[in-house]
């Protein structure tokens, strides 16, 4: 049996191989461009955060999103270790809740180790970036809701 403080599931750990050698804990300034950072720093940011895999396509380059790097880091790290991952139908906090309390505890411990360490990286992340701009939304603004999809008949 198992020891309680020690998962069977391995937990989150900043600058293990899967990182590729990179400096989670000083990371570049952006924006986050193969031009600006060099093809070899710009193609390991993109595997460790799972946005895509430069090697299967050498002349796809977009700029990387730095405010995306810490959950798709540890969405990867999900995949990769085999954590489940909630299903579709779990929207609400209330059945999230559920799902997870559902897990075995190595996998609740994992998902928590990996959340900890997004938010970690994210907050190192976002105090260098700039505050967003524009003019926030007033706290009794309606919620936006997407325009209504018409469907014309074509008449040949």
């Amino acid at each position: 049996m198992a020891d309680q403080t020690e998962p069977t599931v391995k937990a989150a750990t900043i600058g293990d191989t899967y990182d590729e050698g990179l400096d989670l804990t000083c990371l570049p300034d952006h924006p986050w461009t193969v031009e600006k950072l060099g093809e070899e720093t710009y193609c390991k940011l993109a595997r460790v955060s799972g946005a895509f895999n430069p090697a299967l396509d050498l002349k796809f380059r977009p700029s990387l999103d730095p405010r995306a790097f810490a959950s798709g880091r540890a969405a990867q790290r999900a995949r990769i270790f085999g954590i489940p991952m909630p299903p579709e139908e779990v929207a609400t906090p209330e059945a999230f809740e559920a799902w997870f309390n559902g897990l075995a505890p190595e996998y609740q411990h994992a998902i928590n180790g990996l959340n900890t360490e997004a938010e970690q990286i994210q907050a190192a992340i976002d105090a260098k970036l700039p505050a967003p701009a524009g003019t926030p939304r007033g706290a009794g603004a309606k919620p936006l809701t997407p325009a209504k999809l018409t469907f014309k008949k074509r008449m040949f």
